[in-house]
């Protein structure tokens, strides 16, 4: 199973057990409301609230932001520190629904604006970590993508200048290996930029090149002359050298250089 899918399933399964002792109360609910029901305590219309609508509120909360929430985050962390804050969230909004109904309502609206108010600051401060880490990867991509552009084109030149006595459609399949090899690189990047966080980003990158040229170490129909698993050899090689040379902290892209053209 793909990553991204094992840790969205592990989250669901994490995030429906979380249900179990919030539904408790609401079944409490139920069953005294049908108990006061039949000795006439309780008119029917009110039978699934007897206590008021806190349980439920809480757990209507939870039931329908928990999955957008699984959704939208990346990692497994990330959604495992979601699924904990809505059951936070979830147990606050239950508590204050309790409280105005019981007739305190400046307590109940007080503690209202109180739990707005830190959600909003937790809010904030998620957005701008994420945004830094975003920059922080695109930056450390734009760098990879500048190597494997470098390492083309010199190999470009080296390949015109080794062909130079050969046939021109020697040069042309020349050319075809390292387009080839460029193409590979370039999605690895990319991928390896959409996968995951910043955190993992240098793993999940040298994994994806390490694969690429794999692929295409031995493979004969697709790089006769060897020439496009030489470039991928030194795009690993640099790639794996510029990423430990400079490891920015978290939001810290200052510093971080574009990589010496031609470097080795």
């Amino acid at each position: 199973m793909h990553r991204p899918s094992r840790d969205t399933l592990i989250s669901y399964i994490i995030g429906a057990a979380l249900i179990v002792p919030m539904i408790l109360p609401v079944l409490d609910n139920i069953e005294e409301g049908r108990r006061l029901l039949e000795v006439g305590a309780l008119s029917a219309r009110d039978r699934l609230r007897p206590n008021g609508l806190g349980p439920v509120s809480g757990l209507m909360l939870y039931v329908f932001a928990t999955p957008i929430a699984i959704t939208l985050s990346r990692t497994l962390r990330t959604k495992l520190v979601m699924i904990a804050g809505l059951v936070v969230l979830s147990l606050a909004v239950s508590s204050i629904t309790t409280t105005i109904e019981q007739g305190d309502v400046v307590l109940g609206l007080s503690a209202a604006w109180l739990t707005l108010a830190t959600v909003a600051a937790i809010a904030l401060l998620a957005w701008r970590h994420h945004a830094h880490g975003e920059a922080a990867m695109r930056k450390r991509a734009e760098d990879l993508v500048a190597i494997v552009r470098d390492e083309v084109d010199q190999s470009r030149v080296s390949s015109a200048d080794q062909v130079a006595a050969q046939v021109a459609a020697t040069q042309d399949d020349d050319f075809r290996d390292v387009d080839l090899a460029e193409k590979m690189a370039l999605a690895a990047i990319w991928q390896s930029a959409v996968d995951g966080g910043f955190k993992t980003f240098d793993r999940r990158v040298l994994r994806a090149l390490a694969s690429v040229r794999s692929d295409m170490s031995g493979n004969a129909s697709v790089d006769p002359h060897g020439l496009g698993l030489a470039v991928l050899d030194r795009i690993v090689d640099r790639a794996r050298r510029h990423l430990r040379q400079d490891r920015p902290r978290h939001g810290n892209t200052a510093g971080y250089g574009t990589p010496q053209a031609g470097g080795r």
